[in-house]
């Protein structure tokens, strides 16, 4: 099983699509994406709610449900189901297409239907819900059912929330593909959190890793291009994406390198030119399906080639309980804003950073290790290098390494202060390379601006990946607010890919966006990015 490709109509419908309109854009999703791969068709949630006044995506006693409290398609939105046809009539034609029809399913029991205390005719109905709480035998009861199934059927879950390696390493082999972010809209502060996600996954050797129809995607949510609605609303599509369209070519760059599902958002009755020549430009697409050894590249050279306005002086001292604007949050440990705690006493940990106002120390206090009540068991040695660490005030609690869930994907994964109490969730350690990580989830402590409008950046990334046909590909990330000089050196990349390009000057080197060829005679890889863009090599000898 390759990453899937599709239209899905939540960016573009939010939950009011109807059969009209789902099937107009399946047709053109048949004539213009099929040859590309596109090929399923999926109607997204909440079809089975009365699209009527006083309804809306949080309204309840709006939905069609049976005398055993199941959803059925609401028939004045889909007349094909009246009789309780349900989507048979639409998947028949969506097939017919050559497509596949797919629709989104919620966990557990409608609300109304609990409200109505309707009797329950499957007492073996199972209930997936994929975060902290999650039991994998649940996913692997849906999985084992569909494989019994004469058609193959491809099983996507989604966490709603953010998603590490370890939790999804127990449900991988039973899906095809799963949500790692939350939803991602058009803006670029959904679009840069990906970057981490997928560098995690990337490094857990989980892309393409086994799964229910051989193997299972990682899948960083859909494509938000083109015409859409927005989150939740009781509207269709009625504007255009926000994302310029270097962010739309970054986002689709990094889905390609990631081997990530393709699913696009937008509504295809009004797909322009160049939406379309993105999400169907060859490189791009033989990335996704038929590349290997995906991974983010860290030998890179990058520096900034406009200043931009901030300007940093003076000295702040800043605490977590009056923080500016400042929050503690987790990311890998390879992040940039994970790097430079340090220990200013014995009983204080600080992370050094600039703000616009100067440089300043974000402290917080270290706490007696408590046993923990988990079943962990520390020696002597790790009891004197692992601590808990609690606000300026004792009455804070102490922080804790559980994430709360149900984020966007522009939320940080953020750590909470709690009771104190002994669970190495609250368990930290000191590294000799200044991060602070959590023996819970292995994440790393990280410092980020809380303030509406201010992002942290990461200045520039690089992924590299290598074809079927010994082609490599080396894609650069500008992620700064301002243009940036990057550059990699051949041999540097060279290591990377675990390929000796042997005669330089026969390889041939190709900038896949301007068409342009570059001479690798000098060693190098040098060249401007402008903010939020990105540039995509291809080399071949």
């Amino acid at each position: 099983m390759l990453p899937p490709r599709g239209w899905n109509s939540y960016d573009s419908f939010s939950w009011t699509i109807d059969e009209a309109a789902f099937l107009h854009n399946a047709q053109i999703m048949a004539d213009k994406l099929l040859p590309h791969g596109y090929q399923y068709a999926v109607i997204d949630f909440l079809w089975y709610r009365k699209n009527v006044n006083g309804s809306t995506k949080d309204s309840y006693g709006f939905d069609n449900i049976d005398q055993w409290g199941r959803p059925f398609p609401d028939p004045d939105r889909f007349p094909s189901s009246k009789g309780g046809k349900g989507f048979k009539q639409i998947a028949d034609k969506v097939h017919a297409m050559g497509l596949k029809f797919g629709i989104h399913l919620m966990n557990g029991i409608n609300t109304q239907a609990v409200n109505a205390s309707t009797p329950i005719l499957d007492i073996d109905t199972v209930d997936c819900i994929f975060g902290t709480d999650y039991s994998p035998k649940e996913i692997v009861a849906v999985s084992e059912v569909l494989k019994e199934l004469e058609r193959p059927v491809v099983l996507s879950i989604s966490p709603g929330t953010k998603v590490t390696p370890a939790l999804a390493e127990n449900i991988t082999r039973h899906v095809g593909m799963y949500r790692i972010t939350g939803d991602d809209w058009d803006s670029w502060k959904d679009v840069l959190p990906h970057f981490d996600v997928a560098r995690s996954f990337a490094d857990a050797k989980m892309i393409g890793a086994t799964g229910l129809q051989g193997r299972s995607w990682p899948d960083l949510d859909m494509l938000p291009f083109g015409r859409l609605t927005d989150a939740g609303v009781n509207e269709g599509p009625h504007r255009s994406t926000n994302l310029t369209f270097d962010e739309q070519r970054t986002q689709m760059l990094l889905w390609s390198m990631v081997k990530s599902p393709l699913m696009y958002g937008g509504d295809l009755r009004h797909l322009d030119d160049d939406t379309f020549n993105l999400i169907t430009h060859p490189t791009l697409l033989k990335i996704n399906h038929h590349s290997e050894n995906n991974k983010e590249f860290n030998y890179i050279q990058s520096e900034r080639t406009s200043k931009s306005d901030e300007q940093f002086s003076g000295s702040n001292s800043v605490d977590q309980t009056n923080n500016d604007g400042l929050v503690i949050g987790l990311g890998t440990c390879s992040d940039e804003s994970a790097s430079g705690w340090r220990s200013s006493s014995e009983d204080h940990i600080c992370r050094s950073y600039e703000t616009q106002n100067g440089n300043a120390s974000f402290c917080i206090s270290k706490a007696k290790l408590l046993p923990t009540s988990d079943g962990v068991t520390l020696n002597k040695e790790e009891n004197q290098a692992k601590f808990r660490l609690a606000g300026i005030d004792n009455d804070d609690g102490c922080l804790d390494a559980s994430v709360s869930p149900w984020q966007p994907s522009s939320a940080s994964l953020t750590p909470m202060f709690s009771t104190c109490e002994g669970h190495a969730k609250q368990v930290w350690e000191l590294t000799k390379k200044g991060h602070l990580v959590s023996s819970y989830s292995g994440l790393c402590a990280t410092v980020e601006s809380n303030k509406e409008g201010e992002l942290k950046t990461s200045g520039a990334q690089a992924w590299i990946a290598t074809g079927n046909k010994g082609e490599i590909y080396v894609a650069f990330f500008n992620l700064d607010t301002v243009s940036r000089k990057i550059a990699v050196r051949v041999p540097d990349l060279e290591k990377g890919v675990g390929i000796k390009l042997g005669r330089k000057h026969l390889c041939s080197c190709t900038e896949v966006w301007s068409g342009k060829s570059r001479s690798l005679s000098k060693g190098d890889i040098s060249v401007v990015v402008s903010s939020h863009g990105s540039m995509l090599f291809e080399i071949q000898c």
